[in-house]
């Protein structure tokens, strides 16, 4: 059943030999990917000491709730639907991420100084 709906999609093919996946099911299993989580390099009393703001647009909403879950695995709280506070610097692996989901440009980073 479920191969019949993955052929369907054509993301895999039937051959003598079996199945394999097409280069459209490679495509998904590549984005697939890009959605998993990253853990928390932070630890739990880790300051926060960044802002998260970003502006992601409702027809991109799979994106903007990984993004929304990934910022509570590291601790962040929200302060507003789009804006949120935790420790930081975000790490490399993340922003990267957010580059190949080309999501990088809606969203900004601030640093919180202490005042003296």
């Amino acid at each position: 059943m479920a191969l019949n709906r993955l052929q369907y999609k054509k993301y895999v093919s039937y051959r003598p030999l079996g199945w394999s996946l097409t280069s459209e099911g490679k495509q998904e299993a590549k984005n697939k990917h890009l959605f998993e989580y990253i853990p928390s390099p932070f630890k739990k009393d880790s300051p926060d000491i960044t802002i998260v703001a970003f502006d992601i647009p409702e027809p991109e909403r799979k994106l903007r709730n990984w993004l929304r879950n990934q910022l509570k695995i590291f601790g962040y709280k929200m302060l507003q639907q789009s804006l949120w506070l935790g420790p930081g610097p975000l790490p490399r692996d993340f922003l990267e991420r957010l580059e190949n989901l080309k999501i990088r440009k809606n969203i900004k980073t601030f640093r919180i100084k202490k005042l003296s």
